[in-house]
């Protein structure tokens, strides 16, 4: 993905070494710190995540895809919340046609939705949630024989 959105990589193995790298590119206009998943349910785990991302000021936004199960979802929301996250970004909405599961969990944590995923190019198809855009995916007006309103139409 770095080269799709033409940004350069740096690699952090430890909290220690993201805040030296932190440092040396601090004066970028954005970085983005993209981590290995952690499974939710072991507090080990979560902790980790949270160390690394406590080495540096930032704002953790937690990516859950559209089509979860309600309380997995909510599950997932709270140890992120706990550890940090203020945001969730819904991806999968290409995909699936519920999107239940992803908005109980965001309300769980009490995470404010921000950002949309409506096609497999992530790297061109992350679009901010308007309250428009979310009404418009919930509630379509044009739901007859289509599953879901396309990206565009949202966007309208």
């Amino acid at each position: 993905f770095t080269r799709i959105l033409s940004i350069d990589l740096v690699q952090a193995k430890s909290a220690d070494e993201l805040k030296a790298r932190f440092g040396e590119i601090r004066e970028a206009d954005m970085i983005l710190i993209d981590t290995a998943s952690c499974n939710p349910y072991l507090e080990s785990e979560i902790g980790t995540l949270c160390e690394f991302l406590s080495a540096i000021p930032n704002e953790t936004i937690l990516v859950n895809p559209a089509g979860i199960d309600a309380d997995e979802s909510a599950d997932i929301a709270n140890a992120f919340a706990d550890g940090g996250a203020t945001r969730l970004m819904i991806s999968r909405l290409d995909v699936a046609a519920r999107l239940g599961g992803a908005l109980y969990g965001a309300d769980s944590g009490n995470l404010s939705l921000c950002n949309v995923s409506m096609t497999a190019q992530v790297a061109d198809g992350l679009t901010a949630l308007s309250p428009l855009a979310l009404a418009k995916l919930l509630i379509p007006s044009h739901r007859a024989k289509t599953a879901k309103p396309s990206f565009s139409e949202v966007m309208k």
